[in-house]
């Protein structure tokens, strides 16, 4: 009989493999990572975030000091890969894309973003949050604290003072969002709605 009709002597054709299963390696990029050290605690920890795909962003001098200070402590940090970037020159997926290969775009990505909107322009907050939405696969989340413009643009005392100090530091606060709040109030409470507001107006 035929070779391929399963009758005799070994002709039954191999059933096809089984496809391969995706990987569940981890993603996470943090977007102004300063001295954030949930990556070094991961690394002493092990398990799956230290195997996964670990990416930190920030401008370019405090990458290097980080990097710097790191290598003095003798804290592992090989598992993270490390990108200075101007966010208000380029966005973070841009960066990630020519400096990460580790990077999948095709999957899920974990962004963290504390404490960096407050330093730029609504239109580079725009960006990031756009290239967000364009560029991450389904799955993905995105994290990220912002102060109320009472904060950033307020009159009270209280205010003028912060804003004076964080000027005179070099790293005043450009960016904030409207405050679920008494209209009028300077120091209103954070909005929690940054991400859908910020995403609404960039898309």
């Amino acid at each position: 009989g035929d070779a391929g009709d399963g009758g005799g002597g070994g002709g039954a054709t191999a059933p096809p493999p089984s496809p391969r299963p995706r990987s569940r390696k981890k993603q996470l990029l943090v977007l102004g990572a300063g001295f954030d050290t949930r990556a070094y605690d991961a690394g002493r920890r092990g398990g799956a975030w230290q195997r996964g795909c670990w990416i930190e962003l920030d401008t370019p001098p405090r990458s290097v000091a980080k990097q710097r200070t790191l290598r003095t402590a003798r804290i592992a940090h090989e598992h993270v890969t490390f990108i200075g970037v101007d966010f208000e020159r380029e966005t973070w997926h841009d960066a990630v894309r020519r400096r990460a290969p580790r990077y999948d775009a095709r999957r899920p990505a974990f962004v963290l973003t504390e404490g960096l909107f407050y330093y730029l322009s609504a239109a580079a907050v725009d960006e990031l949050l756009a290239a967000f939405v364009a560029h991450t696969a389904a799955g993905s989340r995105l994290v990220a604290d912002c102060p109320t413009a009472g904060l950033v643009h307020g009159t009270s005392l209280l205010t003028r003072a912060a804003q004076a100090t964080l000027k005179l530091s070099g790293e005043p606060w450009l960016f904030g969002t409207p405050a679920r709040s008494t209209p009028g109030a300077d120091d209103a409470v954070p909005s929690t709605r940054v991400s859908a507001d910020a995403v609404r107006r960039g898309v």
